[in-house]
């Protein structure tokens, strides 16, 4: 399964980035490392360094995700003033 992590390099993300690879899982994670700079993730793991306010860049790796797990900050009924829309996901 593919999995994308919002906010993935925190705490509880850290710990989703370094377990799902063991269990043959793709990961992709998107997080501006405020809080995670020092940290290592798996090699397998896709790192997107970039901030929650620009999730609307990368629509295509929320849609090809089986599961995205959002857990950065600012939470999602936060964000409302984006200059680009979040992208719809899947139901």
């Amino acid at each position: 399964m593919k999995f994308t992590l919002i906010g993935g390099a925190g705490f509880i993300g850290s710990q989703l980035m370094n377990d799902l690879p063991e269990a043959g899982h793709k990961v992709t994670v998107i997080d501006n490392l405020t809080y995670g700079q020092n940290f290592s993730y798996p090699k397998e793991t896709k790192l997107i360094n970039d901030d929650v306010k620009n999730i609307g860049r990368y629509e295509t790796e929320l849609n090809e995700a089986d599961y995205v797990f959002f857990m950065a900050s600012p939470r999602l009924n936060e964000i409302n003033d984006l200059e680009e829309p979040l992208p719809h996901l899947p139901d």
